[in-house]
C-alpha cells in the first residue's frame, strides 16, 4: 500500500512538470503496471470468455481521470466489449457492451479470413465418378449406355457444382448441374434429337370435274330386212 502511495506521489510530481515530465511519468507507471496481456485477461474473465475467443483485441496504455489505465476492446459472440482496466491491479473501472448488427458481424468474419481463402475448401467434395453416377441414376441409364462429353467442377455464383454432360446412342443429350458437396441434382436439361422426317403435306385437290358417263343408246337395234325372193317365172 505504501508503495502505491509513493508511486502515485512521484507520478503526481512528475506530471506537474509537464512535457517531458508527462512522458517520464508514463514510463514509470508502465514499469510498475500489469502487462497488456494481463489486462486483456482481466477483461475477458469479466466478459466470461477466454482470451482466444476475443476477436480483434486491442489494448492501449493511457492516462485517464488522473490515473494510468488500459483501454481494452474486443468482440465475441456478436457483442462488442470496451473496458477501462486499472493498470496497477487489473480492477475493472468501466465497461461498455454493444450488440453487433448481423451484417457487421459477417463483415468482421470475412475480414478476419484470408482474402484468398475459400471457406468451402475446408469441406470435402464428391468425386467425378460420384457426380457421374448421380446423373446416370437420375436419367435411369448405365455408364455403358452413354458417352460422357464433360465432367467438370465449376464455381457457379459462389456455389461449387459439377457440370456433367453425356449423350446416348439415339442422340439424346443430357446436361446436369450437381452440388459438389451433397450430390444433389441442382439442374437438368434433356434434349432429344429431331426425327428429321418432314410432316406430310396435303396434296392439292384435283378440281377437274369427274368424267360423266355417256348416256346409253336406247335406240332399238335395226332388224334385218328379209331378202327379196325372185321367182323363176318373174325372171322370164
Amino acid at each position: 500500500m505504501k508503495k502505491s502511495v509513493l508511486i502515485a506521489s512521484v507520478l503526481a510530481g512528475t506530471l506537474a512538470l509537464g512535457g517531458g515530465g508527462a512522458y517520464a511519468a508514463g514510463q514509470i507507471a508502465r514499469g510498475s503496471a500489469i502487462s497488456e496481456s494481463t489486462a486483456l485477461n482481466f477483461a475477458c474473465v469479466d466478459a466470461g470468455i477466454s482470451p482466444n475467443e476475443a476477436d480483434g483485441a486491442e489494448v492501449e496504455f493511457e492516462f485517464e481521470g488522473g490515473s494510468f489505465v488500459y483501454e481494452v476492446g474486443f468482440s465475441a459472440n456478436g457483442i462488442k466489449y470496451e473496458y477501462t482496466v486499472n493498470s496497477s491491479d487489473g480492477r475493472i473501472i468501466e465497461k461498455e457492451t454493444e450488440i453487433i448488427p448481423q451484417k457487421e458481424t459477417e463483415k468482421q468474419t470475412d475480414e478476419s479470413a484470408s482474402p484468398a481463402a475459400d471457406p468451402d475448401k475446408s469441406k470435402e467434395t464428391i468425386t467425378d465418378d460420384q457426380a457421374k453416377n448421380a446423373a446416370l441414376a437420375d436419367a435411369g441409364l448405365k455408364e455403358s449406355e452413354v458417352t460422357f462429353e464433360k465432367v467438370k467442377l465449376e464455381n457457379d455464383d459462389g456455389r461449387l457444382i459439377y457440370e456433367v454432360e453425356f449423350r446416348t446412342e439415339d442422340g439424346t443429350e443430357y446436361d446436369y448441374d450437381i452440388d459438389a458437396y451433397t450430390g444433389e441434382i441442382v439442374d437438368r436439361d434433356i434434349e432429344r434429337p429431331e426425327t428429321g422426317e418432314k410432316p406430310e403435306t396435303d396434296k392439292p385437290k384435283d378440281t377437274t370435274p369427274p368424267e360423266t358417263e355417256k348416256p346409253k343408246d336406247t335406240t332399238p337395234p335395226e332388224t334385218e330386212k328379209p331378202k327379196e325372193q325372185i321367182s323363176v317365172s318373174d325372171a322370164k
